[in-house]
């Protein structure tokens, strides 16, 4: 039953995903042209070049500069899309068929969770491929292509590069921690949605709203506090070892023991109201 649970979130938001693939192929196309119009017309310009030329490049670049805005809103949107599901699945009216499923509260939590991980990585994806594309046609129509193709003696490094322990111990905590961070944002939205239920009968929406913007204020402003304390504890491990990385990897380390702990809470908490305390009234 969970795995058809699973199904049906998937294609409760992927009908809404299509068209904003599209959309995204689409700013790619609009951006991609941009791009290359601004190189050329920056790299052809002199400096006795007159104010409509100016403006031309101002304008290119504005466009541009909105294209790559649109682009990394669409991920956002596609949050909003993943909390609304959510919203309507366990604490609308809808929520009513959710919970007569042959599924623990535990299970609808997972499928969400792990709906709203696989669409965001995919959405994370073709918008950095789409930047890709942009960044490569700006950087093609600002080169002479005409020596592309010559011979060239290959440069060799005076100093070859080592990947220090270190710094491998502070890449691999950089990912836990953007991977720990990504999945605690998610259960704190769910919380706070589901939170929302327990206290108001009227006016849902509103009040999931609000929890939400609410939990994200205060969460920011407790994540800032926190990030100093691991600092400073860090810079005091740092100061009593001759290891430079010993103070990144002291507060990464416990950024990431606290950002796994809250999650745990943030889903045992919502499991929680989920089976006890969730007001579909």
């Amino acid at each position: 039953m969970f795995k058809k649970l699973f199904k049906h979130d998937l294609k409760s938001v992927i009908r809404f995903i299509v068209p904003i693939l599209l959309v995204l192929v689409a700013l790619t196309l609009v951006g991609a042209i941009d791009a290359i119009a601004l190189g050329r017309v920056a790299t052809s310009m002199s400096e006795d070049a007159s104010f409509l030329d100016i403006m031309l490049v101002m304008m290119t670049y504005f466009l541009l500069l909105l294209v790559i805005i649109a682009i990394g809103a669409i991920a956002s949107v596609v949050q909003i899309l993943v909390l609304v599901n959510y919203y309507k699945s366990t604490v609308s009216d809808e929520a009513y068929l959710t919970f007569t499923l042959p599924v623990k509260p535990r299970d609808i939590l997972i499928s969400k969770l792990l709906n709203s991980s696989l669409w965001s990585i995919v959405m994370t994806i073709a918008s950095a491929i789409s930047i890709g594309i942009i960044v490569v046609c700006l950087g093609l129509s600002t080169i002479d292509l005409s020596n592309i193709f010559l011979p060239s003696e290959p440069s060799i490094p005076s100093e070859p590069f080592v990947l220090e322990p270190g710094m491998v111990v502070v890449l691999i905590l950089m990912l836990l921690i953007g991977i720990a961070y990504f999945f605690n944002s998610q259960l704190l939205y769910f919380m706070s949605i589901t939170f929302s239920s327990t206290i108001t009968r009227k006016h849902k929406v509103l009040s999931a709203i609000g929890c939400v913007i609410g939990a994200n204020a205060i969460y920011g402003i407790l994540s800032n506090v926190i990030f100093t304390i691991c600092s400073v504890i860090g810079l005091g491990a740092g100061t009593s070892s001759s290891n430079p990385y010993t103070v990144i990897i002291v507060a990464l380390s416990i950024m990431l023991a606290i950002l796994v702990a809250s999650s745990i809470f943030f889903f045992l908490a919502t499991k929680y109201m989920l089976e006890k305390k969730l007001n579909l009234a």
